[in-house]
């Protein structure tokens, strides 16, 4: 997956890890406020589509984001192992394992919530808030956290750009 996937979407999205946490993160935002108004009952859209084809549809929808969600979650790795200390990483992978659970952990349970209170619309909706609420912390202070991009880096951003 990771030659045939990784690759070609890590390099889609800006190639160094930096650019495709902060466009996976876009794409993923972008992604749940579209099924958010496509689940919306005040536009319509999915009831004239029949049963099966909402189906394949959602499901569509669902490999698409993981996808970038993949993309996502391995950039974050990738950025954070490289700027610890080479004896911290352990420590900071086992970290990120444990964030990583815990958030398998507690998000269905509000998600479930949620959706039996406002409904799927509600849910995208909130995941998509979530997204971009992500996107403009990375924005706004991830620049004064991270140290700055290894002239290797630099070099390749502008060769590819």
């Amino acid at each position: 997956a990771n030659g045939v996937l990784l690759a070609p979407v890590t390099q889609l999205m800006g190639g160094r890890a930096r650019s495709v946490v902060a466009n996976c993160v876009a794409v993923m935002a972008v992604g749940y406020f579209f099924q958010a108004a496509l689940r919306s009952s005040s536009s319509g859209w999915l009831e004239m589509l029949p049963g099966p084809s909402q189906t394949y549809l959602f499901v569509g929808m669902a490999m698409c984001l993981s996808v970038f969600q993949y993309s996502l979650s391995t950039s974050i790795t990738a950025e954070s192992t490289r700027i610890v200390p080479k004896d911290m990483k352990g420590t900071l992978i086992g970290m990120e394992h444990g964030i990583f659970s815990a958030a398998r952990i507690l998000t269905p349970s509000i998600g479930i919530t949620i959706l039996t209170s406002a409904g799927s619309g509600a849910l995208y909706a909130a995941c998509g808030g979530v997204f971009i609420s992500v996107l403009a912390g990375w924005v706004a202070v991830g620049a004064r956290f991270l140290p700055p991009a290894t002239p290797q880096e630099t070099y390749i951003a502008k060769k590819d750009g």
